[in-house]
């Protein structure tokens, strides 16, 4: 004999009701089509799980009990469904995840999950959290008829939704009120941040579970970095805090390994900078994710061609992204046909620069880093 089924004391942030599995606040995971409840794509799914689990969430079978508790309720079974969502690995919120919930609370006026929170340094600030929790705001209505309805916690009594005009938004209002029907189940946001202009999670790059080791890894960096440059470069107009990086390293397909190189991704989302602002940065303290160049490269100095006081000059010295780095070095030795031998052949920078002054190699220099979106 099975023992009965008990409900867990902590409130849930997955919860069975109405032939729909909801995220909390009241995100839905399923679709109904045709009288059978589906689960929504892995991805999306993972998306909204990542930004209360975090990126920890990226290889935990969540969607495998979500699919699981569809299956009960295409039979009718919400309490089968139920217990199938409390056995997933949504028991911890992560250190950024905490007080997202709180900002969408205070903005919803609704309950905050009573939860553990998981030890380790947090991903966001406290700016970026405000930013990430309007996004939420869509799903005002559907997270005020459950709170309502008492599911994320029992003891509660209703509050004033946001938006109302009758009462602040949050605090307790009077009595029982007729909630709105139940809604639709409006389809996640597949675009995620900022609607149609933010990360999208289908052209993430395909990013191993596990960090590859040394033959592969930087190579996944690159491609990640690559991705990150671009869908911040869309992003680049909004305000905020931390740039897009931050929201770009959490989308569900990028391996939580990846997140201990996120200083040299974010570096390579940087903007051209002027001149004067790299060289005042090589002179600063070292930072992860950049290296220092030399405009007029070592080598120079070291086969005497350049002497070496010129060459470990202030006015020499730049800091650099360390990715845009590997790219610079790999343009000075590919044939540009900026530079021509004397049959008009193209050649690579570092052959014309053989025998070449400071002035011209610095020139050159220069180029280099305009062509590899350093220098402004």
């Amino acid at each position: 004999m099975h023992a009965p089924y008990r409900v867990p004391a902590r409130p849930r942030l997955l919860l069975a009701k109405t032939s729909t599995v909801w995220l909390w606040p009241g995100i839905p995971l399923t679709e109904r089509c045709y009288g059978t409840v589906r689960p929504t794509s892995p991805d999306a799914m993972r998306f909204w799980l990542s930004k209360f689990l975090g990126p920890e969430i990226v290889g935990r079978p969540v969607p495998m009990h979500v699919a699981q508790a569809a299956e009960h309720l295409t039979s009718g079974d919400e309490t089968a469904a139920q217990r199938c969502l409390d056995r997933a690995d949504t028991a911890t919120m992560s250190p950024e995840g905490a007080p997202l919930a709180v900002a969408v609370a205070t903005r919803l006026g609704v309950d905050i999950p009573d939860m553990p929170i998981a030890k380790r340094m947090p991903l966001w600030d406290r700016r970026f959290v405000a930013y990430l929790a309007s996004s939420f705001d869509r799903f005002a209505e559907t997270a005020d008829w459950l709170d309502k309805a008492g599911d994320w916690d029992p003891d509660k009594h209703p509050r004033w939704p946001r938006g109302s005009n009758e009462g602040r938004p949050g605090w307790f209002r009077p009595g029982d009120q007729p909630g709105p029907s139940v809604p639709t189940s409006p389809a996640p946001d597949r675009h995620g941040i900022g609607g149609n202009r933010g990360p999208r999670l289908d052209d993430a790059p395909p990013v191993p579970a596990e960090d590859p080791g040394p033959s592969t890894r930087w190579q996944v960096i690159k491609m990640v970095a690559t991705w990150a440059a671009k869908r911040a470069a869309i992003m680049a107009g909004e305000d905020i805090v931390g740039g897009p990086v931050g929201v770009l390293l959490n989308v569900a397909q990028i391996a939580s390994w990846v997140h201990d190189y996120g200083p040299y991704i974010q570096a390579y989302t940087d903007v051209p900078q002027s001149l004067d602002d790299l060289e005042a940065a090589a002179q600063g303290p070292a930072r992860r994710g950049y290296d220092v160049h030399h405009i007029v490269e070592q080598t120079s100095g070291r086969s005497g061609e350049i002497p070496t006081d010129l060459i470990d000059s202030g006015e020499n010295l730049v800091s650099i992204p360390t990715l845009r780095h590997w790219q610079l070095n790999s343009w000075y030795q590919t044939p540009n046909g900026n530079f021509l031998d004397a049959n008009a052949n193209s050649m690579a920078p570092r052959d014309y620069l053989k025998g070449q002054g400071y002035d011209e190699r610095r020139q050159v220099g220069l180029i280099g880093l305009r062509a590899v979106g350093v220098l402004k």
